[in-house]
């Protein structure tokens, strides 16, 4: 069984730790490492030696998101230049091994008219972007987000005629029922992110993202969160492991089963983590 895990700066230290656990392979994530291309090119090259000492391939890199990275730009110089930024590390993640880039799209709400504008850029961005990563023999993935346009299948299932497809993490979805995502997606689905989340329920579970528990309550924008990054099976998580795992692999996915779990603090041990999965995708 091919297993994986997101790598970033801030836990390549474990990297001997993820491969003791059965991970062979991993996504190294630049996506905080946006104050430059210097800064992610470095970033980049110093999880890449790290999981290169612990005999960890690269499956996938996550791009730097957000200002300088932003594919959806309407200021089309501005948009056409992040293009550009991307590209300088969509070249080194080539080098580093990657055979998919993960990228985030469409940021931002507006009216149907400002959301179309915003699609028609993300797609000119991915157009562009998936040329180049072609040419570097690597694939583009769309990761879909919470509290964005790419929140629901509906707008992402216009852009997968622009990408290679989806990556999907299950602990984004808000909106929809991960049965009813996969009825319009799971075709398309090229790469994953793992990890459990309790959609914003209200819970008092310790194991929270920093700064979220209010008196026991979920506290963000509408009441609602998505990203709690637990291990799959977590107790209050609510993703359907077990049905997830079937209609994907029902549809064709052949990737690694690749964890994107909250590390900070050492609140699981990667044995855990890959475990915990295991048991409740009854898988292992």
């Amino acid at each position: 069984m091919r297993l994986g895990f997101a790598i970033t700066p801030a836990t390549m230290d474990r990297a001997a730790e993820f491969k003791a656990a059965g991970i062979n392979e991993a996504e190294l994530c630049l996506f905080a490492s946006r104050d430059s291309v210097e800064q992610a090119l470095e970033d980049g090259g110093r999880v890449w030696d790290a999981l290169t000492d612990a005999d960890i391939d690269v499956w996938s890199t996550h791009l730097p998101t957000g200002g300088m990275w932003d594919i959806c730009s309407l200021d089309e110089d501005m948009r056409r230049r992040n293009v550009q930024n991307l590209m300088h590390v969509m070249r080194a993640a080539a080098g580093w091994g990657s055979k998919i880039v993960v990228v985030h799209g469409l940021e931002g709400h507006g009216d149907d008219a400002h959301l179309q504008k915003i699609i028609d850029a993300c797609r000119r961005s991915l157009d562009e972007m998936s040329t180049f990563a072609a040419r570097c023999g690597m694939r583009v993935a769309v990761e879909n987000m919470p509290r964005s346009p790419l929140e629901k299948s509906g707008e992402i299932l216009k852009l997968m005629d622009c990408c290679a497809g989806l990556c999907f993490d299950v602990n984004h979805l808000l909106l929809q029922s991960h049965e009813e995502f996969l009825d319009d997606l799971e075709k398309y689905v090229i790469t994953t992110h793992l990890s459990d989340y309790d959609a914003g329920r209200t819970s008092c579970n310790p194991k929270m993202a920093p700064g979220v528990l209010e008196n026991d309550t979920i506290q963000f924008f509408s009441g609602k969160l998505g990203e709690r990054h637990w291990k799959p099976g977590e107790e209050g998580g609510i993703v359907p492991w077990e049905t997830v795992c079937r209609r994907l692999i029902k549809a064709g996915y052949r990737g690694p089963w690749m964890f994107e779990v909250s590390m900070k603090e050492y609140l699981y041990t990667a044995q855990e983590v890959v475990d915990s999965f295991l048991k409740c995708s009854r898988l292992g």
